[in-house]
């Protein structure tokens, strides 16, 4: 009798001391949660709380991808698409793409001159130019351009949300070569004569192009010296990370 209480004890002990061995050697899984993009979000676009959402994930995240809500400003290198996950190479502070067959030139341009252009959008050129012995001319000299970057006129970046209006010293446009020569002498003229040339959203612009029109902007109010310039404007579900 007291044999089997012994080998009893002795069982159960072993047992126990199984289970501790079993508790101890066998880890929790770490789950990390990613940030993923929930809708599409065109390149040059702004990138806002309501484009993303979470993702947890078995283990470490992998590297470049996000765990953290990106920062205001952030603008998509290029076309974000949902269930992607977000990484640090698709975001930055200002759009450095360019369509094919285009070329970047920079412009200087004033707070009515820019038409308060945004990255993303496009824009169309117009030219006044003033003729010594004769009317002055009024001129397209580029239509439905992208504008690719937004700048202080000290060279900074300048970079809104896709709702607030920016005011310009320097846009970034992209160009064809052809764009490219007839703007070329307009801006030689304009710095040392009457020619004036003033940046005019474009509400034709086609919404499936690489570059899309942000979904909502400003408008800029008509002078007599300036042509108005209207704003076209793994296995856990994702839920919209905080907005920022």
């Amino acid at each position: 009798m007291r044999r089997t209480i012994w080998r009893g004890a002795l069982a159960l002990l072993a047992a126990i001391g199984l289970g501790v061995f079993l508790l101890a050697t066998t880890a929790q899984p770490h789950l990390t949660r990613v940030v993923v993009v929930t809708h599409l979000v065109a390149a040059g676009d702004p990138v806002t709380g309501t484009d993303l959402g979470w993702l947890t994930i078995t283990g470490q995240a992998p590297s470049g991808v996000l765990t953290a809500t990106p920062a205001p400003g952030e603008l998509a290198q290029a076309p974000l698409y949902p269930g992607e996950t977000l990484t640090a190479s698709l975001l930055a502070r200002t759009y450095a793409g360019l369509p094919r067959g285009r070329v970047r030139v920079v412009v200087p341009v004033s707070a009515a001159q820019s038409a308060l252009a945004q990255v993303g959008s496009r824009v169309d050129v117009m030219a006044s130019l003033h003729q010594s012995n004769g009317p002055t001319l009024i001129e397209t000299a580029a239509t439905r351009v992208p504008v690719v970057g937004v700048y202080n006129a000290t060279g900074g970046a300048v970079v809104t949300s896709g709702t607030g209006a920016a005011a310009p010293g320097l846009v970034a446009l992209a160009v064809t070569p052809t764009q490219l020569g007839n703007l070329m002498p307009l801006l030689t003229a304009a710095s040392g004569s009457g020619t004036a040339y003033w940046l005019v959203f474009d509400p034709q612009a086609v919404v499936s192009a690489p570059i899309q029109a942000p979904a909502s902007g400003t408008s800029v109010p008509s002078t007599p010296s300036a042509p108005a310039a209207a704003a076209s404007g793994s296995t856990t579900g994702t839920s919209a990370p905080s907005s920022h």
